[in-house]
């Protein structure tokens, strides 16, 4: 695990309160994507325990993902989009 993700992610969610700034969102949307999409493949390679891909909220993650964002990769950057939306510039992977 990233440590940075505890940090992010260790929040209570009836603690937690988004950003007010619509740039500062929109970072926030962008990291959150690329996080999934980290954890995602990392589920989903070939040297991870099968059984990982068997836990339901991974497949809950997965139907949300399809549904919220699309990733389109090349030349080692990616572009994260949210409905739509571009909410990131390209990135390394």
């Amino acid at each position: 695990m990233d440590p940075a993700w505890r940090e992010r992610y260790g929040t209570r969610v009836d603690a937690y309160r988004l950003p007010s700034d619509e740039q500062e969102r929109r970072d926030l949307a962008r990291q959150i994507a690329t996080d999934g999409y980290r954890l995602l493949e990392a589920v989903f390679e070939a040297a991870a325990p099968s059984w990982l891909r068997e836990v339901p909220a991974v497949g809950v993650l997965r139907t949300v993902w399809v549904q919220q964002f699309t990733r389109t990769i090349g030349d080692g950057e990616q572009e994260v989009a949210w409905q739509g939306r571009t909410i990131s510039r390209r990135a390394e992977c």
